[in-house]
């Protein structure tokens, strides 16, 4: 595992805690991975996709199987961007993912998402670990984010958010046609 990734996630479980929140793997993710987290409130639960780049200049490589399974799991989610040798990051909420990959973020050779700091840059502004973390928990505990409706027996969470800009799945098959 990255170190910078295990770094962020255990600094992230005390602040997390006096929160009430708990941090455990997405049991619904195929590999099993800490870069896909489930935050679990007394309420609510969202997912954080969390990717380190630790070269000062690069990119962070997004995996297209791991967003449409976040998506399908109608979970509000969050794309966390770290920059391990600086301890720094960006937040990122699902809508504004699913936007950049429709018109900023390309497929590379490898499928996967390839995304620069200079795209990053225009969506959200870098902060620290610790402003990191606080954002995070606001998404998780509901923050104009969440909107829980009952269905039936089962309860379903949906982010508002994520209604903004096309469907998810569509934008992803589209970019994938283009390769």
């Amino acid at each position: 595992m990255n170190e910078a990734l295990y770094e962020f996630l255990e600094a992230f479980r005390q602040p997390c805690a006096k929160a009430g929140i708990s941090i455990a793997r997405w049991p619904e993710s195929r590999h099993p991975s800490l870069s896909i987290v489930e935050l679990v409130a007394p309420r609510h639960r969202a997912l954080a996709y969390t990717k380190v780049r630790n070269a000062t200049r690069g990119f962070w490589g997004l995996n297209p199987n791991q967003l449409r399974a976040m998506d399908k799991s109608t979970r509000p989610w969050c794309l966390i961007l770290l920059h391990g040798t600086n301890h720094t990051g960006f937040f990122l909420p699902a809508h504004v993912v699913k936007n950049a990959l429709g018109s900023l973020w390309r497929p590379g050779h490898d499928t996967e998402f390839k995304v620069n700091e200079n795209t990053v840059v225009a969506l959200a502004k870098a902060q620290s670990y610790a402003s990191l973390h606080d954002q995070v928990i606001k998404f998780v505990q509901g923050a104009g984010w969440l909107q829980v409706e009952r269905t039936g027996r089962r309860r379903r969470a949906r982010s508002t958010a994520s209604r903004v800009g096309p469907p998810f799945t569509k934008t992803l098959a589209l970019n994938l046609a283009r390769r």
